[in-house]
């Protein structure tokens, strides 16, 4: 006969509790049903812990959401290969890409990265996972499909499984602003020194004279 499973709730003591339950009809030689044969597991804690989990990570989704910069989950595999399991919906912000597209290969985002900055990229990765450091962290420069170049800060912490495989849990943000004004604060810096320099030689020359 034709297994029947399914999860049913049970009011138990006043408290609702979930069973997973399995029915088989017993049948006899002439094939004419002459009973059940059932069996009821308790999948309450179960089921709690499932809702918790989904709750846990509802709010974590919102939190994400909200946040100015990209929060993501990245894995390294054992095998050498490597993807994004998560990316907030701020990547279109900061790559210029939707988080489908970057889930969909993590070449969609390595490709963006400046040509100047991948291997360095690279080396801090390995780097941290040859040495162990609890958190990774990093500026970078990446030009987006517009061809607008940003400057972004990468901060992970990575957590090796029990397989080999390697999550990054991270938030990317761009601070280009930032960089700009560093750039500008610098250049500032040089002229003023230059500045000083060449009054420095004028005031020889008159001392000279």
């Amino acid at each position: 006969g034709i297994v029947q499973r399914f999860e049913e709730v049970v009011p138990t003591h006043g408290v609702d509790c979930t069973y997973l339950t399995v029915k088989k009809p017993l049948k006899n030689a002439e094939g004419e049903i002459i009973g059940m044969l059932g069996l009821a597991q308790d999948i309450s804690d179960r089921k709690a812990t499932e809702a918790a989990l989904a709750d846990s990570e509802t709010r974590f989704r919102r939190l994400a959401e909200n946040l100015p910069g990209m929060v993501y989950r990245y894995v390294t595999y054992a095998d050498g290969s490597d993807a994004f399991t998560y990316v907030s919906p701020r990547c279109q912000e900061i790559f210029g890409l939707d988080p489908d597209t970057i889930l969909s290969t993590s070449t969609a985002v390595w490709s963006l990265v400046h040509p100047d900055d991948v291997d360095m990229l690279q080396d801090t990765i390995a780097a941290c996972i040859q040495t162990g450091l609890p958190q990774w962290s990093v500026e970078h420069r990446l030009i987006t499909p517009s061809q607008q170049l940003k400057w972004v800060q990468s901060t992970a912490q990575p957590t090796r499984q029990a397989n080999g495989d390697i999550v990054w849990e991270g938030f990317c943000l761009d601070i280009s602003d930032r960089k700009c004004l560093e750039t500008e604060r610098h250049l500032a810096s040089i002229a003023l020194q230059e500045n000083e320099a060449r009054l420095q030689e004028i005031v020889q020359t008159i001392d000279q004279c």
